[in-house]
């Protein structure tokens, strides 16, 4: 059985980042990382900031 606590699906979109775990909880983030928004049960499941490191390469530049 999977435990519901180690998942975490992450939203990338264009006004913020959002965290959903599968029990339903989730936090929005603004794009500086500051929470925005909180549903669920303990708001102690996320943190009040987060830091993402974006590595992806840019496709678009390596196309010809």
């Amino acid at each position: 059985m999977m435990n519901l606590s180690e998942t975490l699906i992450i939203f990338l979109k264009d006004d913020g980042i959002s965290l959903q775990t599968l029990d339903g909880q989730s936090a929005g983030y603004w794009p500086n990382g500051n929470l925005r928004i909180f549903a669920g049960q303990n708001r102690q499941a996320f943190p009040a900031r987060i830091v993402l490191h974006d590595e992806r390469s840019d496709i678009s530049s390596n196309e010809k």
